[in-house]
């Protein structure tokens, strides 16, 4: 009868709204999500930023210490040339770090709807 039919596509629109619905909320959760994600990577990456640049300060003061002590003949060209490849080493670090956390605050700004010079530091 109509009245049946009428019913039933009802029923069938309100299921449709209803599954239509829990997509979005599904695509919320994964966007939400993505954006914890990215941030902590982010954050992550200032931090090994952080304690590299230490690292690179301490580096530079051995290496001073390491060449005066060359130069006075107190220390060997072995214990020079290490203090020069660790400080090389370490420095060749930090652009990759710094091009990672460049990378997760962009995409930390996409997901929150933000320019990505906003979240320079």
């Amino acid at each position: 009868d109509l009245f049946g039919r009428l019913q039933r596509l009802d029923e069938a629109a309100t299921a449709r709204a209803q599954a239509s619905a829990a997509d979005l909320e599904q695509v919320r959760i994964v966007a939400v999500a993505e954006l914890a994600r990215n941030y902590y990577e982010m954050r992550g990456a200032e931090q090994r930023i952080a304690v590299t640049r230490r690292t690179l300060d301490s580096l530079r003061s051995s290496l001073r210490v390491t060449e005066a002590q060359v130069r006075t003949g107190r220390g060997l060209e072995g214990d020079l040339a290490s203090a020069q490849a660790n400080l090389a080493t370490t420095e060749s670090q930090l652009p990759a770090l710094e091009t990672t956390r460049r990378q997760a605050a962009y995409r930390v700004a996409v997901l929150a709807g933000l320019r990505p010079a906003e979240l320079e530091p």
